[in-house]
């Protein structure tokens, strides 16, 4: 019975700073590979506009992953394999925060290319990774150049 128990504290603690690794390589990984110059773009509405609907709804979703981070950690340090008994005031406002956070950069990434459309912005070329916005079609011309 006390192998078993040992075994079974083991994988808790080992599946908690799992769960704070893959938080935080979610958290460089998008703050390393993400190009922020499409928010940039975004924020000054220039005759240029590149815009990735991934890039808003990555960076909603950070704070979850902060969340997690903090959740496992606090499992790691808790004595013993029991659930956690009491949530923090912190820790309840953050999830909060991080879900609305979340929802509210969803609907965002959904909402900008009509909004942009409606700003009487012209839809180009579609990369990969974005899709180009420009306020004259001729400006089209020069980004199929690139």
């Amino acid at each position: 019975m006390k192998e078993n128990t040992t075994l079974r504290w083991l994988l808790f603690k080992l599946a908690g700073i799992f769960l704070m690794m893959a938080s935080l390589a979610f958290i460089y990984l998008l703050a390393y590979f993400y190009k922020f110059y499409d928010i940039n773009s975004l924020i000054t509405l220039g005759d240029i506009i590149t815009y990735n609907g991934k890039v808003i709804i990555s960076l909603s979703g950070m704070p979850i992953f902060i969340y997690m981070f903090f959740f496992a950690l606090r499992t790691v340090l808790n004595k013993g394999i029991t659930p956690l008994k009491k949530g923090t005031l912190i820790g309840q406002t953050w999830g909060i925060f991080s879900i609305f956070s979340f929802a509210l950069g969803v609907v965002t990434s959904f909402l900008i290319p009509i909004v942009l459309l409606m700003l009487h912005y012209t839809s180009c070329h579609k990369d990969k990774l974005r899709v180009y916005y420009v306020t004259d079609p001729q400006l089209c011309m020069m980004i199929e150049k690139k």
